[in-house]
């Protein structure tokens, strides 16, 4: 473990008190349901619903919910409390795993995220899932993914370019929080003991300068921004960003901005305090955090995804 995936991990196990301390009663949580056989863990998601509401024959939306950890670490269990908050208020969550380097790097790293989408289609067949309603989220890394997952739904030539299999499924709304989505941008961070360097290195599998420069090199380096490819067949959504954040500062405005130019409806969340940083709306016992995810439920029953 070098020192940047050390640094994502201690981080995890810091904030799992605070960010994994909220529990709500009558959600059944399934754990480790493999999408891909054989696949472990890390090809695998955590299933949560509400049972009262499954007892009732309730048609559940679907959240699709992506983890964070700098591309390099993390895990869908650090990710229980948001999942129960989003079960308790009707949904059906499928928190997924995936692969990370150095055991896969980009683009393969999208292809873990896709299959962990397409296999609501199996879900399906066992829970009463409205597939027509399915809201794609994540924050940080993972909100990248959600990202590209959705730009790799809206643009069949990217996916070949990428290798990428089919998105078999309709994403309904995207939601992204304290993402990355222009590795320009991140480019310009200084970040003591060359993090940045570490983590795009690892993520693309070569090795970065401390200037950054030569990561223009790697035959990835156009693709690496899904920014890039946002197109008007996007749909709604809705996006998180704080302002101080210490990775992502910037990258929420930029990605709104470009996101108005093409999805049909647009919502945005945001905080101006220092101490309301990275993944801030993960902090359950903040009331920041807590305002930020009601409007965000708020913006999906207005597009009719709840």
């Amino acid at each position: 473990m070098n020192r940047t995936q050390f640094a994502f991990k201690l981080i995890d196990v810091f904030f799992y008190p605070l960010q994994n301390g909220v529990h709500f009663e009558n959600i059944r949580e399934i754990k480790d349901v493999e999408y891909v056989p054989g696949g472990g863990s890390s090809r695998a998601g955590n299933i949560y619903f509400d049972r009262t509401l499954a007892a009732k024959g309730r048609k559940f939306p679907v959240i699709a919910y992506i983890h964070g950890g700098g591309f390099l670490m993390g895990d869908k269990d650090f990710r229980k409390s948001v999942c129960e908050y989003y079960a308790n208020n009707g949904y059906f969550v499928w928190d997924i795993n995936y692969r990370m380097p150095p055991e896969i790097v980009f683009p393969e790293i999208l292809y873990d995220s896709v299959d962990g989408l397409n296999y609501l289609n199996e879900l399906a067949k066992e829970y009463n899932l409205d597939l027509d309603k399915i809201i794609v989220t994540g924050d940080s890394s993972g909100a990248y993914l959600a990202v590209y997952d959705t730009a790799l739904a809206c643009d069949g030539a990217l996916r070949e370019k990428l290798g990428c299999p089919d998105v078999n499924v309709k994403i309904a709304a995207l939601a992204p929080c304290c993402g990355i989505y222009d590795m320009d941008l991140l480019l310009t961070k200084k970040i003591p003991l060359d993090m940045i360097q570490q983590m795009l290195g690892m993520l693309i599998g070569m090795h970065v300068d401390h200037d950054k420069k030569n990561i223009v090199e790697s035959p990835w380096y156009e693709y690496l921004s899904p920014g890039d490819f946002i197109n008007d067949k996007w749909p709604p959504a809705y996006i998180v960003w704080s302002d101080k954040d210490i990775l992502c500062a910037g990258q929420g405005p930029r990605m709104a901005e470009l996101l108005r130019e093409h999805c049909p409806v647009v919502g945005t969340d945001s905080a101006s305090e220092i101490w309301n940083n990275h993944c801030y709306h993960l902090l359950w016992r903040n009331s920041t955090a807590r305002k930020s995810m009601a409007k965000f439920l708020h913006f999906l029953k207005e597009q009719g995804l709840s």
